[in-house]
């Protein structure tokens, strides 16, 4: 059975699109009927210069324009998987104001209230349209819109003084306006006060709150992970899907929706402590991506764009694993474990040296793009590394690559740990469904690249190093990626001891205030703090605690490790409501470069593997 004839899985995204749901990708203020795409979105005019906040992003980051203003900040606040409740505070213009909604079986309450605003400074503008192409239209009917579809007529309603006219809004649809000085309520169906709206509305986020708190010193993380990935998750109208991509403005930049691989699959992992059926949709969604030769690809784009001559970590079996032991449906193992199987099988194939080491990739790049693709890279290597998930990594500069095997000529530490991790779940999960020549098939590999990780080891350095497959030479340029080999339950004590005293708590190498840097901190280029040449990343601490976990006596790092990422997020959280991509491995920044996403939601696994620690996820 495929994915798509998956009755069980039909359903999932089925109950993702009831209600009324911040699903249109462009606009976070945007509030969808997902039964028939009806969307009424709030927007501001300030009357000083006649400027129009016509739609709000989270993170957005553009210059500053003409006046010397920057574009919207918006503080995100709490948003139920569900929709329920949402929140969010917007400063635009001098002007600062919290957008609150709920929803009651098909009628949606909206509730506005400025914090700084003056009389006369702005009016507030509802839009209303149908998005996606969907049948329907609206009309205006005294002071208020009717809107028209299959689900009948919806009558739109407003609190407050209708603002004085303005026919040059620059909009392309029905709008109403209310003057800004005082809450202002927009909803649909029977009429209300703002009191009952408010009441409903305050109803809503305390059940969600109280939901929250039963977590207790744990709460806040569970705030975090859910707003972040709430806000993120949207609506792919191309292919009829929930999902969340890595950001709202990367899909906006390429073609309505992004998916990238371990991205994905580390949201599904996440979203699977409250939402069983986000987690699965983002499972499903990322898996659906698959090549024609049987891998996951790095990245899937709107505009049509994927990576079929590269993947990228191996990280979902691992994922699967977890969320059968989380939801026990052994349908939906049953389900995807072919495709985690298959993807297995091609690493094995595709990307295993002679020795049983294995190395990143990339297949027939000028073949499959044609030399004008430039994002595919400038040379192979380059497509090597992104399918590491390390794009421009230290590790991987001036290592040539085998054009006949269609990989980098390093045998990769990581990568060689990852796969063990990867056929470990798989192994389990075999086991579970009584697949017992599968998990013959994966224990066997799993000897294997056990026996040929030992050779990567360097006594000497105390620690298993990277090594040239050409020269023999092991690499020094030191990653954190080197402690994936600790995903190998085979490795003795005294060497994961070895390591983590004299690599990971080495102030010279990885430790410090924050940690843990993509290179290590004597490197030449760590002082770059640029993308993967220094910075701090959640997706590689929160693997590396994974493979700390593998061990007796590794306390006190595992301890260590959660400590100084929960304090991590917490800084960039508390100053400015940001969950970034990356972090500076010196300042603890995410603001300090261009390059790093306000609002990525795997940001967030630095908070999310203390969760794991205390209630053993």
């Amino acid at each position: 059975m495929t994915i798509n004839d998956s009755k069980e899985y039909r359903l999932i995204q089925d109950n993702l699109l009831q209600g009324w749901k911040t699903y249109n990708n462009y606009n976070i203020l945007s509030h969808v009927r997902m039964k028939d795409g009806l969307a009424l979105s709030v927007s501001v005019k300030e009357f000083k210069y006649g400027r129009f906040l016509a739609d709000t992003l989270i993170g957005r980051k553009l210059k500053k324009d003409y006046y010397g203003e920057t574009e919207e900040i918006v503080l995100p606040g709490l948003h139920s998987y569900s929709g329920k409740y949402t929140e969010a505070t917007v400063k635009w213009r001098g002007i600062e104001f919290t957008v609150e909604s709920t929803y009651e079986n098909d009628d949606v309450y909206i509730l506005i209230s400025p914090k700084k605003v003056q009389q006369t400074d702005a009016m507030l503008v509802l839009q209303a349209t149908y998005l996606w192409n969907r049948k329907g239209y609206v009309e205006h009917s005294s002071s208020s819109l009717v809107s028209h579809s299959n689900l009948g007529k919806t009558q739109i309603h407003a609190s407050g003084k209708e603002s004085e006219h303005d026919y040059n809004i620059p909009v392309m649809c029905p709008f109403m306006t209310r003057v800004f000085n005082e809450e202002i309520v927009f909803y649909t169906g029977k009429e209300k006060s703002v009191d009952e709206i408010k009441k409903l509305i305050q109803k809503n986020r305390r059940s969600l709150e109280d939901s929250f708190n039963d977590y207790g010193n744990l709460s806040e993380i569970y705030k975090i992970i859910q707003t972040n990935i709430s806000w993120n998750t949207t609506f792919d109208a191309k292919h009829n899907r929930v999902a969340t991509p890595t950001s709202r403005i990367w899909s906006i930049e390429s073609g309505g929706y992004v998916m990238y691989c371990w991205d994905s699959y580390f949201c599904s992992l996440m979203a699977g402590l409250e939402s069983k059926e986000l987690a699965y949709a983002n499972f499903v969604e990322m898996t659906k991506e698959v090549t024609e030769s049987g891998f996951i690809p790095n990245v899937a784009w709107g505009n049509g764009f994927k990576s079929i001559d590269r993947s990228q970590p191996p990280i979902g079996s691992f994922v699967l694993l977890n969320l059968f032991k989380k939801y026990k449906d052994e349908w939906f193992l049953k389900l995807l474990y072919p495709y985690m199987k298959k993807w297995n099988d091609w690493y094995y194939t595709n990307r295993r040296n002679p020795n049983g080491t294995f190395s990143w990739g990339s297949n027939n790049r000028d073949e499959v793009y044609g030399t004008k693709w430039e994002y595919a890279g400038v040379n192979d290597t380059y497509g090597a590394a992104l399918e590491s998930g390390l794009d421009n990594s230290p590790m991987y500069d001036d290592i040539p690559f085998d054009k006949e095997r269609n990989v980098m000529l390093l045998e990769d530490v990581g990568l060689t740990g990852l796969l063990i991790n990867d056929t470990n779940a798989l192994l389990e999960i075999a086991n579970i469904l009584n697949y017992s020549s599968d998990a013959d098939v994966f224990k066997s590999r799993i000897e294997k690249t056990s026996k040929a990780l030992d050779t990567l080891w360097s006594e000497e350095d105390g620690i298993y190093l990277n090594r040239r497959y050409d020269t023999k030479e092991f690499s020094h340029k030191l990653s954190p990626t080197l402690f994936y080999a600790l995903f190998d339950k085979n490795i003795s004590n005294e060497r994961a001891l070895r390591i983590i005293n004299e690599h990971y708590f080495n102030e010279d190498e990885f430790h410090g205030e924050y940690v843990i840097p993509t290179i290590s901190r004597n490197d030449s280029s760590f002082s770059e703090q640029y993308y993967w040449r220094g910075r701090i990343w959640a997706p590689i601490n929160f693997l590396v605690y994974l493979a700390f976990r593998n061990h007796e006596g590794l306390d006190k790092a595992e301890c260590d490790l959660i400590e100084k990422s929960y304090k991590l997020l917490m800084k960039e959280w508390n100053e400015h409501r940001h969950v970034h991509e990356n972090y500076n491995a010196i300042t603890g920044e995410g603001c300090d470069v261009e390059s790093s996403d306000r609002f990525y939601h795997w940001g967030a696994l630095l908070g999310f593997m203390k969760i794991c620690e205390e209630i053993n996820y």
